[in-house]
Formats: structure tokens, sequence, C-alpha cells
């Protein structure tokens, strides 16, 4: 659940200006699961009659394939969601797609053009943006060379390359603690944070509301969390506990059945020195088909697990190497001045050059390798 909150901050703080749509990707969107207009229900429901097969529903795994971890291959996503969302950073809408097997998150800013123009940025043109199963972000766009002046379809790696199996870990394990803490919320705990019309929609569906707390890993205290249900079951499939920002389909552990979440709330995250509440509202859950292709774009790694590991190294070499010609220097110091100590001093000369060459050898293969040109 944490790891969505970050997922979120970041997607604040990346979305540049001037983006254009469906570069790198396709996108469409299918039927509408929820949608906070009409008749503000679970419009599956619908379709499928009396709810008798919730319990199969909540066992079967998601058909799409997982998506890869690397920048190459395509990225494939099955449901798009809707939210509104009210932070202490930006208070609007969001728009992104779900691969309901592992997670994995894309947005664009096509859809989210409210967050787009509030971030000021004059490096290029942002398409897309990707949070993987691993944790890792990579963003891509076109990108001004400062050096031809070109705009080129360019990309960034960011993050630790994380276990997935791990992460999936810690996503049902937080889930499970706020099960077994969980108590039941009245319509009065409803916070003033939103808007009458979506207080409007909770209090008149079919809506059943829940406090629980996740432990905090860093020491700084639990983590309270409001989450209002849909009570009866959806016959989605989805092989992750919890798919969605905050809002979306979660795993119902104890009942053993797939859920809507249309309203949540994180409260007294830290934030800046101080506490705040972040709201998640559920404006539409709607299946989709979409491909997003970051193979188009020459991705940069250099700040990424791998990326930062090879950057260490590459440090420690040249502080080595930097020691050495400190060394050499003062040998070259202590030689005969003038052409009495040329013979001493073209050795060291000659080794300083050579390391100096071996520097500016490893640092092009680092560019190359992390692709920084």
């Amino acid at each position: 659940m944490k790891l969505l909150l970050f997922f979120f901050i970041a997607l604040l703080y990346f979305l540049p200006l001037n983006a254009r749509a469906q570069q790198g990707y396709t996108a469409s969107t299918g039927e509408a699961i929820w949608g906070s207009t009409g008749e503000h229900r679970d419009l599956s429901l619908a379709d499928a009659g009396a709810i008798t097969d919730g319990g199969d529903a909540f066992l079967l795994e998601s058909l799409i394939p997982a998506n890869p971890t690397d920048n190459h291959r395509d990225f494939r996503f099955d449901y798009k969601i809707k939210q509104h969302v009210t932070t202490p950073v930006y208070s609007g809408p969001i728009v992104y797609y779900v691969n309901s097997k592992d997670g994995s998150v894309a947005f664009t800013a096509a859809d989210n053009p409210q967050i787009r123009n509030r971030i000021r940025r004059d490096l290029g043109d942002f398409h897309f943006g990707i949070r993987k199963a691993t944790g890792n972000f990579l963003i891509c766009g076109l990108y001004k060379n400062e050096s031809s002046g070109r705009m080129e379809k360019r990309g960034v790696d960011l993050g630790k390359d994380n276990d997935v199996n791990a992460l999936l870990g810690e996503m049902l394990w937080d889930q499970m603690t706020w099960m077994n803490t969980a108590e039941a919320l009245s319509a009065e705990d409803l916070s003033d944070a939103l808007t009458p019309a979506q207080i409007e929609i909770i209090e008149s569906s079919s809506v059943e509301g829940m406090r629980g707390t996740v432990a905090d890993r860093t020491g700084r205290g639990d983590q309270i969390i409001d989450f209002y249900f849909i009570p009866f079951p959806v016959l989605e499939r989805i092989s992750v506990p919890f798919m969605g920002i905050n809002t979306g389909i979660i795993k119902n552990f104890k009942k053993q059945v797939n859920q809507l979440v249309i309203y949540s709330v994180m409260r007294n995250v830290e934030w800046n020195g101080s506490r705040s509440n972040l709201h998640f509202y559920l404006d539409g859950l709607y299946r989709a088909d979409a491909t997003f292709r970051p193979g188009e774009y020459r991705v940069m790694t250099a700040f990424n697990k791998a990326g930062t590991a090879d950057a260490a190294q590459l440090q420690a070499e040249f502080i080595q190497l930097s020691r050495r010609m400190e060394q050499l220097n003062r040998l070259i110091a202590n030689c005969p001045k003038g052409n009495a100590g040329k013979a001493c001093r073209e050795p060291y000369q000659q080794e300083i050059k050579e390391i100096r060459q071996q520097m500016e050898e490893r640092s092009q293969e680092f560019i190359q390798k992390h692709q920084l040109k």
C-alpha cells in the first residue's frame, strides 16, 4: 500500500509540459465496471445477475501476462482507472492503466493534462511513464540534446530493481495486517475533503467503511488507512492483493472475494515536516487494452540499481587512480630540474598519461553502457 503512495508522489513530480498523445503507446478503453455518474454502482453486476461465484472469482488468476522488467519489451495493461485525489501537492483527477497480473501501472500526459500543466519542465516532451512491478519508474518522452539542439526519443529508468516477489510479499503482509486491525466506520467518518457530490454518491451507494493500520517499517509509527468498499464481490480476475493506487479492486482475504474500493484516506502521512491526510476517490474503473513500447526510446539506466552500482565502482576506481597520480606528481617534483631530470620525469609522466587515458576510456564505457548520450 505504501509503495502505491510513493508511486503517486513520483508521478506528480515527473510529469512535464507539452505532451503528445499516443507517442510510444496505443490504448483503448472498454466497458465500465464502475462509474461515478449514472447509477453510481458496479456496472458489471447488471450484466452478471445474482452473484453466486464471488469466491470462485477470488481464486482465479488474471489472464494478462505479467509485464517485463527491462526497458526493451512491450508493456501491456488491461484496466484503466480514473481517480480524484486530494494531497498537499496536488488536488484533482489522475488517470492511469493497470496490469492485473503484476500490479504495474502506466500513465500518460494525454490522460493527465491537469497534472501536466502545473509542472514546469523545459527539457522536452513527456510521453508516458511506467511504474514496474520491481518498483522502478520508467519515464519516456522527447529530450532536447544540448549539443545538437535536436529533440530525441529518450527515457530514464529509476529505482532499486527490487525483487518482484519480495515487493508482492510486502504488499500481502501490509494488506493482511490492515485486515486484522480493521474496524467499521460510520457515515459520520466521511472526510470533508470530498465534494458534496462525491459524498452523496458514497452515502447513496451500498458502502461499508473500515479503518485499519499498517506497520511502518521506517519506525515513524503505524499508518492509519480508511477504505470504503462496495460490500458485494466483483468478478474481475486479479493476481495482486490490490489493483490500483489506493482505490480499485482489493482481495478480501477474510471474505475470500474481490471487492471494489471507491474511496480511501491515508491519515497523518508525514509530509515536509508535518502531517497530512491523503484522499483517493474512484471516478471510474474500465476494462482497457493498452500497449506501451519503451523499446522505441533510448533509455538511460545510470540511476537504477545496476547504474548506481557501476557508478560506485567507477568512483572507487577513479579514487585509486587519482591517488596514484598524486603520488606520481610528488615523484616528478623530486626529480632534478631542467634537462638533468628529464630521464627521471619521463616514466612518471608516461604513467600519468596512461592513467588519464584509462579514466577517459572507463568514463566512455559507463556513458555508452547506461545511454547517457
